[in-house]
C-alpha cells in the first residue's frame, strides 16, 4: 500500500509541475504577410532575424521586412493567436522607428578676428581659448540618411560672457550596415546672442552658423536602443552684437569664430 501511495504522489507532483512549467514561443511580426512563429536563433542587426519555425524549417527574415519581435507563452499563443491583443507580454526588440532624437555635446578650440578692439577691456581682437555647447534634433530617418531639426547652445568666451542660441537643421549620412559606421553630418542654420547678467545687452543680430564634421556611428547591440555618435568638426559662427561696457561706453561686438570641434552624441 505505502508502495502505492508513494507512487501516486510523485505522478501527482510531476504532473503538477508540468501544469505550471511555461514554454515560450518567438513571434516575428512582419510588415508585410502572415506572422511567423518559433524560436528565434539568429539576429543580426540591419541584417537578418533567424527562426526556426514551428514545423522546423529554418526561416531568414530580411531585416526590412520585419516590424518587430516579441514573445508568447504557447498556452496563450494557442489561445489568442492575435499578437495585437498584446500588451505587457511583448517585447519590442527591433530599433525600426522612423523618427529618433539626437542630443550631443561639443567641446572645441575658437580661433577669433574681429573688427572691434578690446583694449580698453584687456581684450585683443585676435584669440583662442576653449569653448563647449549643446544640441538636440529630432530626426526623420530614411535607410542611411537622416534629417532633422533643433535647438541648441553654446559659450563663445567665457571671459566675456559671449554665448549663442541656435536653431539649426541636421543631415547625417552613414555607410554599411554593421556596428561601427563612418558617418558625415552637416549642420547649418542662424545664431543669436544671449544676454548674461554681467553683460548689458542693446541690441542684437541674427546670424549663421555652420558646422560640418565626419567622424562614426556606433549602432545599438541588440535589445539596446540607443547609438553613440562621435565626430570632429569645424564650426563656424558670427556674434554680432551691441553692449554697455563697465565704463558705460556702448560697443559694438561683431565677432567671427572658428572652432575645431569634437563632438560626442547618442541617437535614440
Amino acid at each position: 500500500m505505502k508502495p502505492f501511495l508513494l507512487s501516486t504522489l510523485l505522478f501527482l507532483t510531476a504532473y503538477l509541475t508540468g501544469q505550471v512549467t511555461t514554454s515560450f514561443l518567438d513571434i516575428v511580426e512582419l510588415k508585410k504577410g502572415e506572422d511567423q512563429r518559433g524560436t528565434l536563433i539568429g539576429y543580426r542587426y540591419g541584417e537578418m532575424v533567424t527562426l526556426v519555425a514551428e514545423n522546423g524549417d529554418i526561416l531568414e527574415i530580411p531585416w526590412k521586412d520585419v516590424r518587430r519581435v516579441s514573445f508568447r507563452s504557447i498556452r496563450e499563443a494557442k489561445q489568442a493567436p492575435e499578437i495585437q491583443d498584446i500588451d505587457s507580454s511583448a517585447v519590442s526588440a527591433l530599433p525600426d522607428r522612423k523618427w529618433r532624437h539626437t542630443i550631443t555635446t561639443w567641446v572645441g578650440i575658437s580661433v577669433t578676428s574681429s573688427d572691434t578692439d578690446f583694449s580698453t577691456n584687456g581684450f585683443g581682437g585676435r584669440e583662442h581659448f576653449v569653448g563647449t555647447g549643446v544640441g538636440y534634433h529630432f530626426l526623420r530617418q530614411f535607410g542611411p540618411l537622416a534629417v532633422g531639426l533643433g535647438p541648441g547652445f553654446e559659450v563663445m568666451n567665457g571671459e566675456r560672457k559671449e554665448r549663442l542660441a541656435s536653431l539649426t537643421a541636421l543631415v547625417e549620412y552613414r555607410w554599411g550596415k554593421r556596428r561601427l559606421q563612418p558617418a558625415v553630418r552637416f549642420r547649418g542654420g542662424a545664431s543669436i546672442p544671449i544676454g548674461h547678467p554681467d553683460l548689458n545687452v542693446e541690441t542684437r543680430q541674427v546670424s549663421p552658423v555652420f558646422h560640418p564634421s565626419v567622424g562614426i556611428h556606433l549602432a545599438p547591440a541588440r535589445g539596446h536602443w540607443s547609438a553613440l555618435v562621435l565626430d570632429l568638426g569645424y564650426r563656424f559662427s558670427q556674434l554680432d552684437v551691441t553692449v554697455v561696457n563697465q565704463n558705460l561706453e556702448v560697443v559694438d561686438r561683431k565677432i567671427q569664430y572658428r572652432r575645431f570641434t569634437l563632438s560626442l552624441g547618442t541617437n535614440f
